[in-house]
């Protein structure tokens, strides 16, 4: 999961994020690049997930679950032995929390990528869908085939080794160099060109005011609130509006209904201005 104080902009301007293991807490930074596709714009996906959460809380996908806890049981000395061998389970130790029964099988963006699949590979001819391995191997395979990545020898070309393929993330999440050329690579640029954030700092006085009343209304639920740990970083916020306004008019042709586009018109029309100002 995403915490929102787990996201920041390092000192080079770089869109940085901290990813938390729900199963061991243990933490994994990633650099994020502006895609030059708005469909695949990591920037753009962290900033609609915060526009449509319904409440505030700590997390930037609120709909996964909860980091496991384990609570310790309190066992008496004055028990006898016999009786814990033959106690059940739970007095032990450590009891794990108990899981809430599953009602629904979890969605996956690769089941999505199937369901839009299905509606146009019967006229291609294609009969086999995808798994999740060979969604998640894509990726890495595309920034592994780029000639300039100085890690490409780490991964096993038409297989997937643990050793190695542990070895080759903890090598480029490590070192910010090769984390920043692969996440470059993932966006669609070169390993070695420069992508500047945009954030707010073009804009005049007036403008400015303006994008900050659509701003309150937009990220209420991450926006200077009492609580902290629900709060997003002001510089993080400006460069995720400006992320917002500026692929509006795609998101606005590629569906009007949207429950992202209507909370932008929405936001806008309380904050008094309009989005051809916003945009002009």
């Amino acid at each position: 999961m995403i915490r929102k104080r787990n996201i920041s902009i390092d000192h080079a301007d770089v869109f940085f994020v901290r990813l938390v293991r729900v199963k061991t807490s243990e933490e994994q930074g990633l650099s994020l690049f502006p895609d030059a596709d708005f469909a695949t714009c990591p920037l753009l996906a962290v900033a609609l997930a915060l526009t449509v959460q319904a409440a505030p809380c700590s997390a930037l996908i609120d709909n996964l679950p909860d980091q496991a806890h384990q609570t310790a049981v309190t066992l008496s000395p004055d028990v006898p032995l016999v009786e814990l061998l033959n106690a059940p389970p739970v007095a032990v130790g450590l009891a794990a929390a108990a899981a809430p029964p599953r009602v629904d099988t979890t969605p996956t963006i690769y089941g999505h990528v199937n369901r839009v699949l299905d509606r146009v590979a019967p006229a291609a001819g294609v009969a086999v869908a995808l798994r999740s391995h060979s969604f998640r191997r894509g990726g890495a395979q595309h920034a592994n085939g780029c000639e300039q990545m100085t890690a490409r020898w780490i991964f096993d070309r038409g297989s997937w080794n643990l050793s190695t393929t542990n070895k080759g993330f903890n090598y480029i999440f490590n070192t910010s160099r090769e984390d920043h050329m692969i996440a470059k690579v993932l966006s669609g640029y070169q390993p070695t060109a420069a992508v500047p954030l945009q954030d707010l700092s073009s804009f005049n006085t007036q403008t400015l005011e303006s994008i900050g009343g659509v701003q309150r209304t937009l990220f209420a639920g991450c926006y200077k609130l009492e609580t902290e740990s629900f709060n997003v970083n002001t510089k993080v916020l400006d460069v995720l509006t400006a992320s917002t306004i500026r692929h509006y008019p795609v998101l606005k042709i590629l569906n009007p209904e949207s429950p992202a586009v209507k909370r932008i018109e929405s936001s806008v029309t309380h904050a008094g201005c309009t989005l051809a100002d916003l945009l002009a």
